[in-house]
């Protein structure tokens, strides 16, 4: 099968699949506009009527009970109550509403989703049928003006929030059945009594009641109803209602992460989908460390979800957020099973803007913000500097460092260059960066071709310091490039396909001397005595070290990483109602193409020192050299292969609705500098049956059977299938008289899925070998013949990790839709997790393999509340929260016998922090006599620890869990949104909970490697503070007893972000229609404005900071200024 798909593609040629792709991208633009309208069909609808003589106008309701239609007609002109004996078996709407025109002398016209009745025609022969047809501005007035002749005429137009016109708007006289449909540019005519009201409905958006009073033109706005029962999910690789959903996922539009102004995508979804968990570990641009997880760690192996984009295993991290028209995040077994192996994680499935019918539609937006980083490190000045030196030395028993008039130099800051109070941090960062940001897009189309383009420029500058250089630019900057078209083109009735492309282009711009890492660790370490930049301008030689940061920054030349992306993608869909009503097959084929440059080049600087005598600096160490060629070149190419065919059947039977489908799908990647240059493959069949009944009871069927090649023979394929129902408990009869509660559903699902990025190396399966010890030959031993040794035993039953997963969920609707509740309740289990055995004993002679033996179990609740209410035509509000919980345990590990209960990391969460337990600070020699031994010599003011064992030692016996993980195990996110007239308003608050950190060496220790102290090292322990100290005595050495893992170093990172805030002004119609465009929005936002912590405030860190030395770029808080203009 692999051979035959690779066959394939190299038959289709990537070349001429690119160049055949450009070609329907521009000759759909050509044609769009002149192409006429596909007339819809209701040929292929079927319903069955067995009823006795009954009112035509009852006829009507069996019919609207049966299909999507309604019927509008005028009572006046239409006799309804004629009685009417109709059966029908199966039959199309078409034949039905023939034979009902041949009885009535009624025709029909469809106007969307609507029937219009009218008398026939005189001209006309009786009994026949018009032709099915989108109604006219003109075909609907005409309707109007001869069945209602003597009510004044309304007319009008309907768009949305944006302005786009809506096609096909149920417009209705309310207590009566006369109504009508906008046309394909939102026009609308009607006759209606002055006193009359109009109630405006689509699918998706807020109903709408608006009074007459004589008004001869009433233009409407609908707003879009995102909480709407009958809107339609991407739900894996189909779409539902949501009415119907039975598995647990969340969705996000694309509007509302648009008010954060990030440029990774990854991090605008903080806080705002139950279960979903972000963290931006570092500011660097384009390289924040995004992290995403859902429902938290569930196993010890790979944690990430699986990221979807249209369908297509792809990254979302630098797709502009322009692009999207929804994320939805899909968390248990019965939305994930139909990923197989890739979906133990959870999935998120990105789905990106297709094209509308309409006129063209053009939007520009653009953006200017300024980044600042949220926290930065601030360290005492060098006379605090030099007291706390002093104390430190004395507490090691050492003589001061510096003297009372030194201090005395250094407090008054006059001699710079001989006493300086250098502020490193200072010098490195600057306060603010500038962010640009461009997007152009077009949509629009008809019946026969849609399409959507964008392009996007990002220009993102960090908050390193510029210095001059004659040689570079020594900026630290990243810059993209976007481009995307999505086309959908109806070659017939029964025949779609769509065209997708889309590529990137990222450049990073950064100093050869990395940022995280040495130049971060100097500037922590460097103390404020040190002298950084000479009164020339000459680097200088800080203390007795080899390196300056500023030199690093400045000096030492420029790395510039391309990276290149292009992505294509063709679907074809075919209906095959010639089979049977509602089967259709599709195949999706999609190539991706990625590449990385990397250019590297350098230079050399020298230190320096001041000679008085001369006044002028003198070069102590390296030498000033030019920028070097190009002294390193690299690349790195990949491309990826998807093949997706599928069947899959939708048809409903009166009350009855049955889907199903069955797909295979096979993807191919190959990284050309991977290990053993091998192509990863992954190939598996999916298959989903559901069924729902009336509307009330639901069932979802899911299994698929994958097969991956990180495994051998005869463990690559398995089997997962998963389970799910609801009921929508409100629709029973017993429910009616609750009127609190308007909508109650009730779901539950349990499934198993498989995971093969299961962690160790490819391969696992099989043995390395390498070289080993040998053998001498001849007469002398002259002759060596060198031997193999198993240097990595291959694990010949390596296989999946399975995950168990259960969910059980409640959606309810109160008080007339004012308050939504969204309840789910998980656990899971994880079972053939890959550990390295710890119970085989030593003499096993040789490594051991890992082995699928790991097990744990994670469990955990979200709940999300919302409240919508639109007080009057012009003020409307929102508020939106969630709160989440996840925690996991260790059930299995295969671990030694541990002399000690505590020493065992059984029974405590995933990745739990072990370490000593500190009891405060030891208060007298007396205090530390008489405790148990500890680590090195110690002094009143040192740490104290527990002796859990009481052997009177502390030593690795009496290590145990001290600290929870670094996820949070609670989160929430709160959002508000205000709408009044033109002016929109909105915030979201984000939070976590429970995670811990360590920070420790420079982050943390007080003169670690000679280094420097901070305000929080004021707090240190003396005989004089000892009740109220915070932090343990002062070392002028690394101290080992004081430096030891305990939970002492280890803080919670709890916290609440002030995430996003925005507000906007549209600008009046009568202002852009002077002005010849449709619409301007002009708005203000932000993200990570303000920021609540407790334990990181005192270290002066981001909460978001990883574990370690503080040695990452600060993470930002963005003020954003930007402007979108519709054409």
């Amino acid at each position: 099968m692999q051979k035959a798909f690779v066959s394939y593609a190299r038959r289709i040629g990537h070349r001429s699949l690119l160049i055949c792709c450009i070609m329907i991208t521009f000759t759909s633009f050509l044609s769009a506009k002149k192409m006429v309208d596909q007339e819809p069909d209701i040929k292929h609808v079927f319903l069955s009527l067995n009823s006795a003589t009954l009112p035509l106008k009852q006829v009507f309701k069996e019919i609207e009970k049966q299909t999507d239609f309604r019927f509008i007609y005028d009572a006046a002109t239409c006799d309804v109550q004629q009685q009417i004996n109709m059966r029908a078996s199966k039959e199309s709407l078409f034949n039905v509403l023939q034979e009902l025109g041949k009885r009535t002398g009624l025709e029909f016209k469809q106007v969307e989703r609507y029937l219009s009745v009218r008398p026939q025609h005189k001209d006309k022969t009786p009994g026949t049928v018009p032709s099915v047809s989108l109604f006219s501005n003109a075909a609907i007035a005409a309707v109007s003006e001869a069945t209602q002749a003597a009510d004044p005429v309304v007319k009008g137009r309907v768009t949305d929030e944006t302005g786009m016109p809506l096609t096909g708007v149920s417009i209705q006289q309310k207590g009566t059945s006369l109504g009508t449909a906008t046309d394909e540019q939102g026009n609308y005519t009607l006759s209606a009594p002055a006193n009359s009201t109009l109630i405006f409905s689509f699918l998706g958006y807020d109903k709408r009641e608006i009074p007459v009073n004589n008004a001869p033109v009433l233009n409407v706005v609908l707003t879009a109803n995102t909480s709407g029962l009958n809107e339609v999910v991407v739900v894996g690789y189909t779409k539902q209602k949501k009415i119907s959903i039975v598995g647990s996922l969340v969705t996000v539009t694309g509007d509302e992460l648009k008010q954060s102004p990030a440029s990774n995508l990854s991090n605008a979804l903080a806080g705002r989908l139950p279960g979903l968990i972000a963290m931006q570990q570092s500011g660097n641009p384009g390289n924040d460390h995004s992290k995403i997880l859902i429902r938290g760690y569930s196993t010890s192996g790979d944690n990430s979800p699986l990221i979807l984009i249209d369908g297509v295993e792809r990254s979302m991290d630098n797709i502009d957020v322009q692009e999207i028209e929804s994320i939805t995040v899909l968390k248990d077994a019965s939305a994930t099973a139909q990923y197989g192996i890739r979906g133990a994680n959870g999935v998120v499935v990105v789905t990106t803007r297709r094209g509308k019918s309409g006129p063209p539609r053009v939007d520009f937006n653009a953006n200017y913000a300024i980044n600042q980083a949220t926290q930065l490190p601030k360290f005492l000045d060098s006379y605090n500097y030099g007291l706390l030196l002093n104390e430190a030395l004395a507490n090691d028993g050492k003589p001061a460092q510096y003297s009372p008039e030194q201090l005395q130099q250094y407090k008054d800051g006059k001699d710079p260059l001989h006493y300086p109070n250098t502020d490193w941090v200072d010098l490195l960062f600057r306060e603010t960066s500038p962010t640009q940001r461009y997007n152009l897009s077009i949509n629009g189309g008809n019946e026969k071709v849609k399409y959507f383009v964008s392009a996007a420029y990002l220009n993102q500058q960090g908050i390193l310091r510029k210095y001059d250089n004659p040689e570079y630019d020594t900026k630290d900057a990243f810059k993209r490039w976007n481009f995307r078209s999505n086309i959908d083109i109806a070659l017939s009735k029964d025949f779609n396909i769509s065209v997708d492309l889309a590529g990137m282009i990222t450049s990073k711009h950064a100093p050869t001397a990395g940022v995280e890492g040495d130049m971060l660790r100097q500037v922590y370490w460097y103390p404020p005595v040190e002298l950084a930049i000479l009164p020339d301008g000459k680097i200088a030689v800080p203390g007795n070290h080899t390196q300056n940061p500023i030199g690093d920054l400045s000096r030492t030349g420029y790395t510039e990483t391309f990276d290149g992306t292009a992505q294509g993608t063709i679907r074809a869909v075919r209906k095959l109602d010639f089979i049977t009503q509602g089967l259709s097959t599709g195949l999706n084929y999609s190539f991706d193409r990625t590449y990385t440059y990397r250019m590297n080049r350098t230079q050399g600087y020298g230190l320096y020192t001041w000679d008085d005598a001369k006044n002028e600096a003198v070069l102590t160490k390296g030498a000033d050299t030019p920028v070097e060629p190009i002294t390193e070149y690299s690349t790195s190419p990949a491309y990826a292969l998807n093949l997706e065919y599928y069947v899959n059947y939708n048809q409903s039977f009166g009350k009855h609705n049955v889907t199903g489908m069955v797909l295979y799908n096979q993807r191919k990647k190959v990284i050309q500098a991977s290990q053993y240059g091998k192509p990863f493959y992954v190939q598996g069949v999916m298959s989903r049956l559901t069924y729902g009944y009336n509307n009330k009871y639901f069932i979802d069927l899911n299994g698929r059977y994958d097969g991956s090649e990180n495994f051998p023979k005869g463990s690559r394929f398995g089997f997962f299938p998963s389970v799910a129902a609801g009921w929508i408990m409100s629709s029973e009869d017993f429910m009616k008289g609750i009127t609190p509660i308007s909508y109650l559903k009730l779901r539950g699902s349990y499934g198993t899925v498989g995971n093969d990025q299961i962690g160790g190396r490819r391969f696992l399966f099989q043995s390395i070998y390498q070289g080993g010890a040998g053998y001498s030959f001849g007469q002398n031993g002259e002759v060596w013949s060198g031997g193999l040794k198993e240097g990595s035993a291959g694990s010949p039953s390596v296989t999946w990790e399975k995950h168990k997963i259960m969910n059980l969920g409640l959606e309810a609707k109160l008080f007339n839709d004012l308050l939504g509740i969204n309840l789910d309740v998980f656990r899971k289990h994880v079972s053939d997790i890959l550990i390295t055995p710890g119970t085989i004993l030593a003499t096993y002679g040789g490594p051991l393999p890992a082995l699928n033996m790991g097990e744990t179990k994670s469990r955990g609740f979200e709940l999300e509340l919302t409240h919508t209410n639109q007080l009057n035509k012009n003020l409307g509000y929102m508020i939106k929260g969630n709160v989440n919980f996840a925690t996991s345990t260790v059930v299995f590990a295969d671990e030694p016998p541990r002399k000690y209960p505590w020493l065992q990391t059984t029974g405590h969460p995933i990745n739990q922090y072990f370490g000593y337990q500190s009891i405060g600070f030891f208060q007298s020699q007396e205090e530390i006599d008489k405790s148990p031994t500890q680590f090195g010599g110690l002094i009143p003011g040192d740490i104290k620890y527990a002796d859990l064992n009481g052997d009177g030692v502390i030593n690795a016996d009496d290590r145990t869990s001290v600290a929870n993980t670094d996820i949070p195990t609670y989160t929430m996110g709160l959002s508000m949104g205000i709408n009044y007239k033109s002016f929109d308003f909105s915030v979201l608050f984000q939070g976590a909970f429970g995670a811990y950190t360590v920070l420790e060496n420079f982050a943390a220790y007080e003169f670690y490697s000679n280094g420097k102290v901070t305000e929080r090292h004021l707090g240190r322990w003396t005989p004089e503070t000892a009740a109220t100290a915070t932090f343990p005595a002062l070392h002028a050495s690394d101290n080992t007893n004081n430096h030891v893992y305990s939970d002492y170093w280890m803080k919670r990172t709890d916290y609440v972000r002030l995430k996003n805030f925005e507000i906007g002004y549209r600008l009046p119609k009568n202002l852009t229609d002077r002005m010849k465009i449709q619409g301007v929005r002009v708005y203000m936002n932000g993200q990570n404005l303000w920021t609540w912590m407790k334990d990181m405030k005192d270290f002066q860190f981001d909460p978001e900071a990883p574990s370690g030395d503080g040695t990452y770029y600060p993470q930002q808080k963005i003020y954003n200024f930007g402007a979108t203009v519709t054409f």
